[in-house]
């Protein structure tokens, strides 16, 4: 069993929060292997705010990787598929059901409104360089416009953002 752990604690990427769970660590210690469930309230990074996240990861052979975690945001929540290159920091990040307008915050044009759909994040040295999704939404908003329904596919590469 894990006791609640700060993240800060064991990472230098700019990551804090609290975690707990439980761990099989086996391997060697040239080639350890760690099977792990965990929890997690109030997880940061980078001015994003994750209220509660909780799911099975895998380390082995400096790869982290999940298939079925879950996080929740506000009212929303999203599914979490992907993987973490420890040594180089690049990641490939598979997301569902994500609220948008936490996401959206940052950018010139925040969007608000509920959206059902799936997004794929993509890093290198532990920071975001392209952000590929496709979504169906309802009241979707925009610099003031609100529309009922809507849908569309994007992109985020380089601080621009296509739709």
């Amino acid at each position: 069993m894990l006791w609640p752990i700060a993240l800060e604690a064991i990472t230098d990427v700019g990551v804090t929060g609290i975690v707990g769970g439980r761990a099989h660590i086996g391997g060697t210690t040239v080639a350890p292997r760690v099977d792990a469930t965990i929890a997690s309230d109030g997880i940061s990074y980078n001015g994003y705010y994750i209220d509660r996240l909780q799911g099975n990861i895998v380390y082995d052979n400096g790869l982290v990787r999940t298939d079925d975690a879950h996080l929740s945001i506000g009212e929303g929540s999203a599914k979490i598929k992907g993987q973490y290159v420890a040594d180089t920091g690049d990641f490939d990040i598979n997301t569902q059901d994500l609220p948008l307008g936490t996401f959206t915050k940052d950018m010139i044009s925040p969007v608000t409104g509920n959206i059902d759909g799936e997004m794929r994040i993509l890093g290198k040295n532990n920071q975001v360089t392209d952000v590929v999704g496709s979504v169906k939404g309802r009241q979707i908003g925009i610099r003031g416009v609100v529309v009922d329904t809507a849908k569309a596919n994007f992109t985020h590469a380089d601080n621009s953002t296509n739709m």
